[in-house]
C-alpha cells in the first residue's frame, strides 16, 4: 500500500493469474492484438504497450482509452477484450452497457481495474454521454452510489475499452486525444478463431499476461497519446458541426488556393453561405458563424480599408498561421489590395463572388 492503513482500505487482493513465460502458448492472441489494429504496426505497438503498462505498473490508471468500432460483425473485438482480459483480470474486470452508464448507481465500477464498454450509448444520446465517457478514461476519483446506503469515494484504478458497432458512437473533437480509434475491417478467420479458443482453454491467458510483463515500454506511460490512424480521422469528420468542417476546409486549402488568410468577415460569410447551399448543410446568422470562427481565428474590430478610392469599414479575420496569406501591414490600402486578392482567388476557384449580396450591393 501507499496510503496509510489507518486512513485508507486496500480494497486489493492481487489478480487471479500467475503470469507464465511461454510465449508459443499465446501467439494467436498476440496475432490478434495487431489484427484488430488492421496490422498497423503504430497502432499495434501503442495498443501493445496500452495493455502492458497497467500490469507493469499495477493500478496505474491510463489517461487514454480504446475504441473499437465497426460495422463487421465477429472481428474479435469481445474476443479479445472483454474474454481474454476479463480472465486475466478476474474479479476486478467488468463488461458492461447501455443500462450501466445511464444508472444513476455506479456501485459496479467499485474496485474494477478493467472495463468493457459495449455499445453503451445510443444513437438519440451521443451527445449527452460525452462528459460521462470522459471522466471515465481521465478521472482520478470516482464517487460510488448504491441503492439503499450512503455513497462513498475511491480511487479510479479503471483502464477502459469501448466496442460499438456504429459509425459514429459518439463525437469526438479534433483537439480530443484521449483515445485510439481502430476500424476493425476483417471478419476473425474460423481457423484463428479455433486456435484462440484453444490457447484460452491451455493457459493462453496466463501467458499472454507473463509476455506483456516482458513488453519493452520504452519512455510509454500513462500520458502517452496514440497515434492519429485514419479511422479517428473520420471520426473527428463525422462530429464537426457545419462551421467547423467549412473552417477546417479553409484551413487546408480544400475551398480554394489562398483563400486562408487575411479577408472580410462578410466575404467569408458570402462564402460560408454558398458552400452550405452547394453542399445542403445547414446556415446560421452572421453574428452567430463569426462568433463561432473568432473562437479558432483573430477577429479584427471595424477598420478601415480602401476599395478603389472608397474607404470602407469591416472586420477581418486575420489567421495567426505562417502558412496564411497575410498583407504586408494592416493599412487600409494593403488590407484593400487584400480583399481583391482573395476574392479573385475565390473566383478562380469557382465561387460567385459577383452574385454575393454585399459585393452587387457595392457594384450597383
Amino acid at each position: 500500500m501507499t496510503k496509510d492503513p489507518s486512513i485508507y482500505i486496500n480494497t486489493f487482493d492481487g489478480l487471479p493469474l500467475e503470469p507464465v513465460n511461454d510465449d508459443a502458448a499465446c501467439a494467436n492472441l498476440r496475432w490478434l492484438i495487431s489484427f484488430l489494429c488492421n496490422h498497423d504496426e503504430a497502432a499495434a505497438l501503442w495498443l501493445t504497450r496500452w495493455l502492458a503498462y497497467p500490469l507493469q505498473h499495477l493500478g496505474a490508471k491510463m489517461d487514454t482509452a480504446v475504441l473499437m468500432h465497426s460495422t463487421m460483425e465477429g472481428s474479435g473485438k469481445s474476443l479479445l477484450f472483454a474474454d481474454t482480459f476479463g480472465a486475466l483480470y478476474g474479479q476486478y474486470a467488468a463488461t458492461v452497457g447501455q443500462t450501466q452508464l445511464e444508472s444513476n448507481f455506479n456501485a459496479w465500477q467499485s474496485r474494477k481495474m478493467w472495463a468493457v464498454f459495449e455499445e453503451v450509448v445510443s444513437r438519440d444520446q451521443r451527445y449527452n454521454q460525452v462528459g460521462k465517457i470522459k471522466h471515465l478514461v481521465t478521472g482520478k476519483t470516482v464517487r460510488m452510489e448504491s441503492k439503499f446506503i450512503n455513497g462513498w469515494e475511491e480511487a479510479n484504478h479503471m483502464n477502459a475499452v469501448f466496442l460499438s458497432n456504429e459509425i459514429l458512437p459518439w463525437p469526438i473533437s479534433d483537439s480530443d486525444r484521449r483515445m485510439l480509434v481502430m476500424w476493425p475491417m476483417e471478419t476473425l478467420p474460423v481457423a484463428r478463431q479455433k486456435a484462440i479458443g484453444r490457447e484460452l482453454e491451455n493457459g493462453g491467458v496466463a501467458a499472454l499476461y507473463g509476455w506483456l510483463l516482458r513488453v519493452d515500454l520504452g519512455d510509454f506511460n500513462e500520458r502517452t497519446r496514440p497515434p492519429s490512424t485514419a479511422s479517428r480521422e473520420r471520426l473527428v469528420a463525422l462530429s464537426r458541426a457545419g462551421w467547423q468542417t467549412f473552417l477546417y476546409l479553409w484551413r487546408y486549402g480544400e475551398l480554394g488556393r489562398g483563400l486562408w488568410g487575411v479577408c472580410l468577415s462578410t466575404d467569408l460569410y458570402a462564402l460560408f453561405l454558398e458552400w452550405c447551399q452547394r453542399n445542403k448543410e445547414h446556415v446560421m446568422s452572421q453574428t452567430k458563424f463569426s462568433l463561432f470562427i473568432s473562437s479558432e481565428v483573430e477577429k479584427t474590430r471595424s477598420i478601415p480599408w480602401t476599395e478603389r478610392n472608397d474607404r470602407r469599414f469591416g472586420a477581418f479575420f486575420v489567421p495567426d498561421d505562417p502558412e496564411a496569406s497575410l498583407p504586408p501591414s494592416m493599412r487600409a490600402p494593403d488590407l484593400g489590395v487584400a480583399v481583391d486578392a482573395w476574392r479573385a482567388k475565390a473566383r478562380l476557384a469557382g465561387w460567385n463572388v459577383d452574385s454575393w449580396d454585399h459585393v452587387k450591393a457595392v457594384a450597383a
